[in-house]
């Protein structure tokens, strides 16, 4: 009967996922997604998974003797390449050309919204309810269109995640931070439910590995570097600190001829000192989040590597949206709080997440499609105050966690100072 009932419950998964995948592949197909999605165009021609085919375009392109790092000759718009040199060694690009470029990002791209829809398993439907603002947020939308690498970076995270072996941690971490350079946050997983000495066993081999790796590659990584501009966003489709700053210190706010920019940082601080004024005390005591860095389970494990990504790159990367997707890895976590104990916080933060992916879509699909011209300015400082709102309940969520992990192995990290 055990699995019988598995295996129902995951069909339904499976058939719910087919449906989203289906309606997304369609608005795709249809163009509905531009231009709220700036389109990759080429020869009057709109290129879909334009940046999964630029890393296989590099393959061949190697194959040729020409420095990818520079410029990509069977691109359609010579984009060099900017990732690490472990994706260039892809086996049988030529003959396989029509299962890299069309058949496996569709495949990854539908593992992302299967990964998505079990998220939601076992919880109570007005929850599920919540589906479609993810699944099609523009920041997942974009990812999806673009087949962007940070969906497989995504999974990966998911996977370090469901299973704990310490050899596949270590594996994964690794090819995923010689592929791009952030996950080397990933490694936080170390932290959890460990002891003092075994985190700096761990962080020890990763440090050394990663030293190994910026030593052999260094040429290339500055090649890399030199091309930073090409994975650095702007004004909409921008999600960093240094955006929002720059952004603000342009904006100028006036109504009539009153000068308000003066309010533009209590827009900022307002909702984020209510919050805490009202919440702080509840997520100090919260046993959740007490316990996030000493369980060991997987939505413990998601939701802190989730949790560092997105502040690490929040904070020293400017990044397009579709990273935003790893605020995804928040939601078993926050679901299985409620259904734990059903407490107004977890409610709330629940809640905010949605508004942030909903906010988003709107603010882009108004902005991008040049509706409510006069108020773009606004609209795109609403998205980025949206953006740090979030960004600081997840920084003190984890940082309170990891004080009460700190407080707790503080007799072990004394003894072996």
């Amino acid at each position: 009967m055990y699995y019988k009932n598995l295996l129902i419950k995951n069909l339904g998964k499976f058939f719910i996922a087919i449906l989203f995948s289906t309606v997304i592949s369609y608005i795709i197909y249809k163009q509905l997604v531009y231009p709220t999605i700036i389109p990759m165009i080429s020869n009057d021609l709109v290129h879909i998974f334009a940046d999964w085919s630029v890393i296989f375009n590099a393959s061949v392109c190697k194959n040729g003797n020409v420095d990818v790092y520079l410029k990509i000759m069977c691109d359609p718009w010579g984009r060099p390449h900017v990732y690490g040199k472990l994706l260039l060694f892809f086996p049988f690009v030529k003959s396989l050309n029509n299962f890299y470029y069309l058949i496996l990002p569709i495949i990854i791209n539908f593992f992302l919204i299967y990964t998505v829809v079990s998220f939601f398993d076992e919880q109570n439907f007005k929850k599920k309810l919540y589906l479609p603002i993810f699944l099609f947020s523009f920041p997942v939308l974009l990812a999806i269109e673009r087949a962007n690498i940070d969906i497989l970076l995504f999974l990966i995270m998911v996977i370090i995640s469901k299973y704990k072996n310490l050899f596949l941690t270590h594996l994964l971490i690794i090819i995923s931070f010689m592929s791009k350079f952030y996950p080397i946050v990933f490694g936080v997983v170390f932290f959890i439910n460990s002891k003092f000495k075994n985190i700096l066993v761990n962080l020890s081999v990763l440090l050394i590995i990663y030293s190994l790796f910026i030593f052999i590659e260094f040429d290339d990584l500055v090649k890399i570097f030199k091309n930073s501009h090409l994975f650095s966003a702007a004004g909409i489709y921008e999600f960093s600190i240094k955006g929002f700053i720059q952004y603000s210190q342009g904006l100028n706010i006036r109504f009539g001829n009153i000068n308000l920019n003066l309010f533009k940082f209590f827009f900022i601080l307002i909702p984020i000192v209510l919050t805490f004024s009202v919440f702080l005390k509840k997520v100090i005591n919260n046993q959740d989040i007490s316990n996030i860095f000493l369980l060991n389970t997987f939505e413990n494990r998601l939701y802190v590597i989730s949790s560092a990504t997105m502040i690490a790159c929040y904070f020293v990367f400017s990044n397009f949206p579709y990273r935003e997707i790893f605020f995804l890895g928040l939601i078993p976590w926050i679901l299985k709080s409620i259904k734990r104990d059903n407490n107004f916080f977890m409610n709330f933060y629940f809640n905010v997440l949605s508004f942030k992916f909903l906010a988003s879509t709107i603010v882009t699909y108004l902005v991008q499609n040049k509706i409510l011209l006069s108020f773009k300015p606004l609209l795109v400082y609403l998205k980025y105050i949206i953006d740090f709102y979030l960004i600081i309940i997840v920084f003190l969520i984890l940082l309170i966690g990891f004080i009460k992990f700190i407080s707790k192995n503080k007799q072990k990290i004394i003894i072996y100072k």
